[in-house]
């Protein structure tokens, strides 16, 4: 870590459910799981469900290393008017206790774009 760069957990795509930042380290390591529900159609808008399980630490060194967990669950409404736009509310909860949380809303979510995209199915076709 030659630029000192330092690494954050928390908030809207890593580790749901606590404080934007307040994990801090150089090192990172971290693991989501995302269930998402058929979207159903309303109106002129789509909206689904999402239940997720979050994992993960920021660190200095190995022995500082100690796992967080999160999980809760989510709203996804989408857009397709915008280009497959789609707005996610998360409500997210600790599940390891000793780090400052100020009320149960520290772990709500509102933004645009899911937490990660869902994979791409790409071309097979050999190029020569």
């Amino acid at each position: 870590n030659s630029l000192n760069a330092v690494s954050s957990l928390g908030g809207d795509g890593r580790l749901r459910g606590y404080l934007s930042g307040l994990i801090l380290g150089q090192n990172l390591f971290a693991a989501n799981l995302e269930f998402r529900s058929r979207a159903l159609q309303l109106w002129t808008f789509q909206v689904g469900g999402a239940v997720f399980y979050d994992v993960g630490d920021a660190f200095d060194t190995r022995k500082d290393f100690r796992l967080k967990q999160g999980a809760g669950l989510g709203l996804r409404l989408g857009f397709p008017q915008l280009e497959r736009t789609v707005m996610r509310v998360d409500l997210g909860f600790p599940l390891t206790g000793g780090l400052p949380r100020a009320s149960w809303l520290d772990g709500l979510v509102l933004t645009f774009d899911q937490a990660f995209d869902m994979p791409a199915v790409g071309s097979s076709a050999v190029v020569r």
